[in-house]
């Protein structure tokens, strides 16, 4: 059994000491004693994960799970660095003082909430139906979207009611609490906010 992942930090682990045995993709791989391939991204954007998905097959996938993410997020291929690089509202310290230029101009006064949420409308119609004749999940992590998708699940650690969104199987009474101790000074799940994430999708993928 193999389980293929992508999202960002939430499931690449951003923020563990040791995010390869302790992230939630992990736990649930040794849940089923599957392999596990988790090819997420720091910072990833929905058009990243696209791009993964057209280049692979997933005939060796026994589940596929995509985790969308904030479609204010992008990317762009840096022809100096000869890779793509993920840029969001938040312009990374990293970044050259040209590019925070660019890069903010972007935010400040091209880019709409009204494409953002157009462009989410696009990769979730894509990614369902690329993987429709796969059994797959997509959720979402500490966000609502901003269109009313179908996610399969969406999963919120903060205290805060607004934010939080358990469709389907758990209505509005979500089986843990949101409390910020499962979360890193980072935003990102500890050690236990993960072994809770991975129970609640182990419970999800158990009824696929």
């Amino acid at each position: 059994m193999k389980i293929y992942f992508d999202g960002t930090s939430w499931t690449a682990g951003g923020c563990l000491e040791n995010p390869s045995e302790t992230r939630f993709s992990k736990i649930i791989c040794d849940h089923y004693g599957a392999e596990e391939y988790n090819i997420s991204t720091m910072g990833g954007s929905n058009r990243c994960i696209a791009r993964n998905i057209l280049d692979h097959k997933f005939d060796e996938y026994d589940i596929v799970m995509i985790q969308m993410v904030n479609n204010s997020r992008t990317e762009w291929y840096d022809e100096n660095q000869k890779k793509f690089r993920q840029v969001k509202t938040s312009i990374p310290n990293s970044f050259s003082d040209e590019l925070r230029t660019f890069w903010s101009t972007y935010y400040e006064e091209i880019y709409q909430k009204e494409y953002g949420i157009s462009d989410e409308k696009i990769y979730y119609n894509l990614f369902r139906k690329i993987l429709q004749d796969k059994k797959h999940m997509i959720f979402t992590c500490a966000r609502e979207s901003f269109v009313p998708f179908d996610m399969d699940i969406s999963l919120d650690l903060y205290d805060n009611k607004k934010r939080h969104a358990i469709h389907n199987q758990w209505g509005d009474k979500p089986p843990y609490p949101r409390l910020k101790n499962y979360l890193t000074s980072g935003n990102h799940p500890n050690e236990l906010g993960h072994k809770i994430i991975a129970q609640m999708l182990i419970n999800f993928i158990d009824k696929l």
